[in-house]
């Protein structure tokens, strides 16, 4: 067979093997979606933590398709927190420790008005000299006992990442001066200390709605066990299932507690840190959570007490922001989500750019079905190694062209031979 000849059949053969088979083919499980649907109707699906551990390459393996294999145009949503935070412009004024029974650093917060009006604030963020602390803050409009808004904590919990509160919380207000007062911590009374920088803030926060997601409480390892920790290891069930949020319930009256929190996929894989903060219940503030960036199956939580008694845990609770996938029917009648497929792109549809991003939480929210395999999936363990085999193919295209190419350059540049008289 001549080298063109070679070439062209190659070339004719790749796009008919390519064309054997539909997309949805390669795609090994579904989940159905409820009812049918009219061209051109709007929904979303909430992703279920089996497709979080099945998908191989989420979310780009992650698609619908109607029953003929018709790919209808989606997208990944994932709802987020919306915080506002405005920094104001701010004077400490008159700063001094006021003796007493409790004595305490009090000083004045002057915000320089515009045109006569101050801007409107709620937060007071304060960083302090020293470690290792638990301070009470008050906050007042004035010196009279009626001129009180908040009261808040400093906490700083040393040689624990994150574990630390810097800000107080009051009602929202326009007063153009506060008065402020630190007291010393608990456990050193007779400490003091000093401001090094103070902000003032107007915040606001939108929480998006979490979902729980369910474990399964492990026993502790010898090898994960520390004296100054109290050691939890949860077992999520799946793989790059997104974890958030890590709440405690706790019965004791009054703590001060740092959390760090440690992730991993497999027991022969070492921890590492997915997030951590710090937990408390002191007098008018509790907080009981603490936020983490998890997709491991394995978390390990240490709740610290070091010198202090364990803390009396009851339950814990992991919730995540739900992720949905939003899509637009391209056909009518029933879908299915489809997902576990080997070397699939991610998809190119524009019903992102189409859509408005304000109305995605007014889509109505589409149940699925159980999990099941894809009746018209084809086995083809070779796609694992589709990547691979494609660099190869190219390769020998390549090669082939080459040698095309060198052939007709001989032939060109040959010299004519010689004739017989």
């Amino acid at each position: 067979m001549k080298p063109t000849q070679g070439m062209t059949w190659l070339l004719l053969l790749l796009p008919l093997a390519a064309g054997a088979e539909t997309l949805r083919n390669r795609f090994e499980l579904e989940r159905p979606l409820e009812g049918s649907f009219e061209p051109g109707q709007r929904g979303r699906v909430v992703i279920t933590d089996d497709v979080f551990g099945q998908a191989r390459s989420f979310p780009n393996d992650v698609r619908i398709f109607d029953a003929a294999g018709v790919q209808w145009p989606c997208f990944l949503y994932v709802p987020v927190d919306a915080v506002q935070t405005e920094t104001i412009a701010m004077r400490i004024l008159n700063a001094a420790w006021v003796d007493g029974p409790e004595p305490y650093l009090q000083f004045d917060v002057a915000t320089p008005g515009v045109e006569g009006n101050t801007p409107v604030h709620n937060r007071l963020e304060l960083i302090t000299t020293g470690g290792e602390f638990v301070r009470r803050v008050e906050i007042f409009l004035d010196d009279a006992p009626a001129g009180y808004m908040a009261s808040g904590y400093l906490i700083d919990i040393s040689g624990q990442r994150d574990a630390r509160n810097r800000v107080v919380r009051y009602p929202d207000s326009d007063a153009s001066r506060l008065r402020v007062r630190i007291y010393p911590n608990a456990r050193a009374a007779d400490e003091t200390f000093e401001i090094q920088r103070a902000y003032l803030h107007y915040q606001v926060e939108k929480t998006v709605e979490r979902e729980p997601v369910g474990f399964t409480e492990l026993e502790v390892d010898r090898r994960d066990g520390k004296e100054e920790a109290d050691i939890h290891v949860l077992d999520i069930g799946q793989t790059d299932r997104p974890v958030d949020r890590i709440r405690f319930e706790i019965s004791d009256a009054s703590y001060a507690r740092g959390v760090s929190v440690y992730g991993r996929n497999t027991e022969q894989e070492a921890w590492h840190r997915v997030g951590g903060g710090e937990i408390h219940a002191l007098p008018d503030e509790r907080n009981d959570e603490v936020a983490v960036r998890a997709l491991t199956r394995y978390l390990k939580i240490e709740v610290y007490h070091y010198d202090d008694r364990p803390l009396d845990i009851t339950a814990i609770h992991l919730a995540a922001v739900p992720r949905y996938l939003v899509f637009e029917a391209a056909s009518a009648g029933p879908a299915s989500l489809f997902f576990r497929a080997w070397d699939v792109a991610a998809p190119r549809f524009d019903l992102r750019e189409r859509m408005d991003m304000d109305g995605i939480e007014a889509l109505p929210v589409v149940g699925t079905m159980d999990t099941r395999p894809n009746s018209t999936a084809r086995a083809q363990p070779w796609r694992k190694y589709a990547k691979g085999l494609a660099g190869l193919a190219v390769g020998a295209v390549s090669l082939l062209v080459v040698w095309v190419i060198v052939g007709m350059l001989r032939r060109q540049t040959a010299p004519p031979q010689d004739r017989e008289e």
